[in-house]
């Protein structure tokens, strides 16, 4: 047994440097140096792991103690993690009276590169050179990938705008790696182009029952769907994920799934066929009582706007606070009058009383078409928005 141990161990008895891998923590050296000298198919690393609650000095004994059974000619590398170990040099060089080379901030990669010039019999002085001008650390940065996503909303809260990505996605006839995702139309419009959906995101467009008005965002009215008007704007921002036919099949669903009455079905717990008749009656009577008539899309834009106000009145839901309410009232008396008595058959039908907030919001969605906005729009002085 002695003949076989000598035999095996004389190339290590023989070699001109010995490493030593020092670390803080209970296991790490040791899974460092096995690691090393199982890559190297060599005994190249003996370990020393230093737990917290272990001084340097005792560490210093456990060194000279393990270096003492080796070659007394032989220099020796030792690597340490940090701190007061990197001191270790000058104490070991005196109790064992050998040259001590001491490498800072050891890794895997790095003690392989020692370990590779231990076997090649490469000198300390050579050895401590080459290894630290290769042990330059380097970094990348991987940008965050934002998804493409499209945005809904409505300014009668999260629920609405769920049913109309629901709709939206049954017309999708294939998988896409675009996500559909609904967000608070008033938090919208407090924090802007600042909201965390378009830090994460990249919104291809937004598109719900009212807009809020996004710097730098396309927006796509509800009524825009509906009636195919800027169908070639969310059609150019789909054409990267969908090809030419696939495009022409998701308008198609689109055309027979976003019809007035399936929309308002949809978003509504009302009989949309039912609530369709009234609000189209309602609203006929006050083109009347304004001498006004609205322009087509301004008129589906109406329709789902009233449609989506009597479910919010039916829930108790109703938007309750307007800007300067008081001034509304005072400049807007006939408007006002005129709402009241065009939409009594609704009130009596769904027992509700309209609040002065909802017919003031009423009026800014229609005033944005006379103020020619674009068809539709709104230019909302809710509070808060």
């Amino acid at each position: 047994m002695i003949i076989y141990l000598h035999h095996y161990n004389a190339q290590v008895s023989r070699r001109n440097i010995f490493g030593m891998i020092v670390c803080h923590g209970y296991s790490t050296a040791t899974s460092i140096a096995e690691a090393v000298n199982s890559l190297l198919e060599n005994y190249v690393f003996d370990a020393v792991d230093m737990p917290l609650d272990v001084t340097v000095d005792e560490i210093k004994e456990v060194l000279v103690g393990r270096l003492n059974r080796m070659n007394h000619n032989a220099d020796v590398i030792v690597m340490v993690d940090m701190g007061s170990l990197e001191q270790l040099g000058n104490s070991l060089s005196t109790a064992i009276n050998c040259s001590v080379g001491v490498i800072n901030n050891v890794s895997t990669r790095l003690a392989l590169n020692v370990g590779n010039c231990i076997l090649n019999d490469r000198d300390i002085q050579t050895t401590l050179e080459k290894v630290s001008a290769e042990s330059k650390a380097a970094y990348t940065i991987i940008e965050r990938q934002k998804n493409d996503t499209i945005l809904f909303t409505s300014e009668s809260g999260i629920h609405m705008a769920q049913r109309m990505r629901e709709l939206f996605e049954n017309s999708f006839s294939t998988q896409t790696p675009i996500d559909l995702e609904v967000c608070d139309y008033t938090q919208l419009i407090a924090n802007g182009q600042n909201h965390e959906i378009f830090q994460n995101n990249n919104v291809l467009f937004i598109t719900g029952t009212a807009n809020p008005h996004i710097e730098g965002q396309v927006f796509i009215a509800l009524e825009d769907i509906i009636s195919g008007n800027n169908i070639d704007v969310m059609t150019s921002r789909l054409s990267k994920y969908l090809q030419p036919e696939q495009l022409d099949h998701l308008l198609d669903n689109l055309r027979k799934k976003f019809t007035l009455q399936n929309v308002v079905g949809y978003l509504t717990i009302l009989n949309p066929k039912v609530l369709l008749d009234n609000v189209t009656l309602a609203i006929e009577d006050l083109q009347q009582r304004l001498n006004k008539s609205f322009g087509g899309k301004t008129l589906i834009g109406i329709y789902i706007h009233v449609c989506c106000l009597i479910e919010r009145l039916v829930t108790k839901t109703a938007i309750t606070e307007f800007v300067d309410l008081e001034g509304f009232e005072r400049e807007n008396k006939e408007f006002i009058q005129s709402v009241y008595e065009s939409f009594q058959t609704l009130s009596k039908r769904y027992n509700i009383t309209i609040p002065t907030s909802e017919i003031a919001y009423l009026y800014e969605f229609i005033a944005a078409d006379e103020e020619k906005f674009e068809d539709g729009e709104l230019v909302s002085k809710l509070n808060g928005k």
